[in-house]
């Protein structure tokens, strides 16, 4: 499953990449352990998919299917020695210290500027040379000023008016990194947790939480996003993103109604540090978790306990099988409210004749 990642096109004509793609949009994974595992196992790096006026510019030079896919597969390893390239910006030397702090920014600059102009280099000539944009006309990659963070720097890229094809965001993850925050940070982590998100966030990015993201690789190291300018430009609605985290049973650590440094034009433009809130609990799972409160509570004013064990019963034995919602996310969601629940022995010995039901999460003191 893992092994056979190709190129799928959707509905909307842009191609995306299954495999590992499909893994990271059921969940939050947060354990790098299992995130080196997922991408040792295969060989195809990509994860996402490019952006689609790219493919409306290939799909407008041939309609061969054959065609198509090698020209993709040829701007994909144009991106992917693009962040080569990038990736020489990176200075592994540590923090700035204070004495030299002047030069050190000097060199940065200068590393920054030599790498731009070799990935500009990289990605003009393969969209020259493959008829996707004029031999006069250049794709530009520059180095954005303040875009260094902890985990990675971030540059522009300026395609060609006639490219139709607005500014994008190209985040080069670095390795010079502590390995204790790869768990919600860095080349592994925000792949999986921007294509969660895209996926419950929908199409719909005028009223979005999060930028929109593109390709992306957890093997080279880098990720392709929208560029905040080019949404409207907002105030920031601290509580309207609130109640998207809220929403989706996630928060993201790195931005607060003081600290808001990751929020441009009320989009959040990083996917570190977003974790589920609740008992590990994805999306669906707390939908499930939601519905066993309010079928307690029912149970509470009905005096009737039959009524929350034939809800459990039918999660796991009935309705369960034809909803969308994951095994793995049921049995999260069963933990996470038996987990702090106190039950009476004739409601523990009813439980324990569900078939399904892990009779080791009842609570027992």
């Amino acid at each position: 499953m893992i092994n056979n990642i190709n190129y799928n096109y959707t509905t909307n004509q842009t191609p995306s990449f299954k495999g590992l793609t499909r893994i990271f949009k059921k969940r939050i994974i947060g354990k790098q352990k299992t995130y080196l595992s997922l991408v040792n196992s295969t060989d195809k790096p990509f994860v996402g998919s490019l952006p689609k006026e790219i493919i409306l510019k290939i799909k407008s030079i041939t309609t061969s299917k054959e065609k198509i896919n090698k020209i993709i597969h040829t701007v994909l390893n144009a991106f992917s020695d693009a962040a080569d390239a990038l990736k020489t910006a990176e200075v592994q030397s540590g923090s700035l210290n204070c004495q030299n702090y002047t030069n050190q920014i000097r060199k940065k600059a200068i590393k920054k500027g030599i790498a731009s102009k070799k990935a500009t280099a990289i990605l003009t000539s393969a969209f020259q040379k493959l008829g996707l944009i004029n031999s006069n006309e250049k794709i530009q990659v520059k180095a954005i000023k303040g875009g260094e963070g902890g985990f990675g720097i971030a540059f522009e890229i300026l395609f060609p008016e006639q490219l139709n094809c607005k500014k994008k965001i190209f985040k080069i993850f670095k390795d010079n990194v502590p390995k204790t925050y790869l768990d919600n940070h860095g080349p592994y982590a925000e792949p999986n947790i921007a294509l969660y998100i895209s996926k419950h966030q929908g199409q719909n990015y005028k009223k979005s939480a999060f930028v929109e993201t593109y390709l992306m690789s957890p093997q080279k190291k880098f990720i392709i996003s929208e560029h905040a300018d080019n949404y409207p430009t907002k105030f920031i609605d601290w509580y309207a993103i609130q109640r998207f985290l809220k929403n989706l049973n996630i928060k993201y650590q790195d931005a607060n109604p003081i600290s808001m440094h990751n929020i441009i034009n009320n989009r959040i433009i990083d996917f570190g540090s977003v974790t589920y809130d609740i008992k590990n609990l994805s999306a669906n799972a707390l939908k499930v978790f939601k519905l066993l409160e309010k079928t307690e509570n029912e149970s509470i004013k009905k005096l009737d306990d039959g009524i929350l064990i034939k809800t459990i019963k039918n999660l796991l034995t009935g309705k369960q099988k034809s909803s969308k919602i994951l095994p793995f996310d049921l049995e999260n969601a069963l933990d996470a409210f038996f987990e702090n629940r106190i039950f009476s022995q004739e409601v523990k010995n009813r439980l324990c004749k569900i078939p399904g039901i892990n009779k080791n999460s009842i609570y027992t003191d």
